[in-house]
């Protein structure tokens, strides 16, 4: 098997490296390399990357990418995995067939720091659950909190609901959706907890813990991305990014 060369400087990226040793090895630059963009530095990497002529792009922390940066890495011909921890292929893997649902909602609550990167985070779980990109139907909001409603694929209603806080906290998330199963994420990061559960006629179930770091899984997507996988991430971020801020335009300031 080729092991195709990696490039980056990400500490977790490095690691994951190491364990995917059969498929992959270090680069010494990001001229044929699958590629490690650092989201708070992408406006200057990105451009030498490009030039460079990358495999495929990973990119990190995306929340600190500009749109415009965004656009221009959906030109670069080659596969972009997305990196959002919150939002797991894996986990979304595990949740079944999302046309099965019926009806989604999703709570975020989040301090202000947090809130856009939760939000957007919360949309692609509602969206990944539902089938589909989301239509927002319509809205309404206090001074801390709004309240969403969406549409999904075949017109599964979505309800949103988002809580801001005014401490420092770590945000929080939980998305159900009922269908002929019930099915739960909840994610709590200062608690450490990341869960899926499934509920059905034989009781709750659980998937097998995942052990696999969110760096080992992204470089083994991207490596697969490589060797001809479609991946979607980077129009799936746009989607959820622009329907979050056409959501929070007036309520997160």
């Amino acid at each position: 098997m080729t092991r195709l060369p990696v490039w980056g400087e990400d500490a977790a990226f490095r690691a994951a490296i190491a364990q995917l040793a059969d498929r992959a090895r270090p680069a010494t630059g990001p001229a044929g390399a699958v590629c490690v963009i650092d989201g708070g530095r992408a406006a200057a990497q990105y451009p030498h990357v490009a030039t460079a002529g990358p495999l495929a792009l990973i990119v990190t922390d995306p929340a600190r990418v500009a749109d415009s940066l965004l656009a221009e890495m959906s030109t670069a011909g080659v596969p972009v995995i997305v990196h959002r921890p919150r939002l797991r292929s894996d986990d979304v893997a595990v949740t079944g067939d999302p046309g099965s649902l019926r009806l989604l909602t999703v709570d975020v609550v989040a301090s202000g720091a947090e809130l856009r990167e939760t939000t957007v985070d919360a949309v692609g779980w509602a969206r990944s659950l539902a089938g589909g990109p989301l239509v927002l139907r319509g809205g309404a909001r206090s001074e801390a909190a709004l309240l969403v409603a969406l549409d999904g694929p075949g017109g599964v209603p979505v309800s949103l609901s988002i809580t801001r806080l005014m401490s420092a906290t770590s945000p929080s998330l939980l998305v159900v959706g009922v269908g002929e199963r019930r099915v739960e994420v909840e994610i709590e990061e200062v608690l450490g907890v990341h869960d899926v559960r499934i509920h059905d006629a034989d009781g709750e179930w659980r998937p097998r813990p995942r052990h696999e770091a969110a760096a080992r899984l992204a470089l083994r997507r991207a490596l697969a991305a490589v060797d001809g996988a479609v991946v979607g991430d980077l129009d799936d971020l746009v989607h959820d990014r622009a329907l979050a801020d056409t959501m929070l335009r007036g309520f997160s300031s």
